[in-house]
């Protein structure tokens, strides 16, 4: 189980790379002049850890067989893009 799961994993490992790159995209997309820099990089701080958070809570899940492997390891990098992508596209838009 555990090889199945790092297998999955290890292939879902790009998208979740990308999910972390478009994240730190939209949060250093606001301009320095408008105020509130601090929040902002706290906030992207947060948005890492919880998607850390959810990676390692949806492995120990299908180490527990309580999810398959495959969707244990891909529904985190699945649901960081779309997030990051709501969130790069509201901001983009204003």
């Amino acid at each position: 189980m555990n090889y199945r799961l790092r297998l999955q994993q290890l292939l879902a490992a790009p998208a979740l790379y990308a999910a972390m790159a478009v994240l730190a995209a939209a949060f250093s997309l606001k301009l320095t002049r408008l105020g509130g820099l601090a929040g902002l990089a706290g906030a992207g701080v947060a948005g890492g850890f919880g998607v850390f958070f959810l990676n390692q809570l949806s492995a120990s899940l299908a180490k527990a067989e309580v999810v398959p492997p495959s969707a244990a390891a891909w529904i985190p990098p699945i649901l960081a893009l779309l997030s990051a992508f709501t969130l790069l596209f509201y901001t983009e838009d204003g």
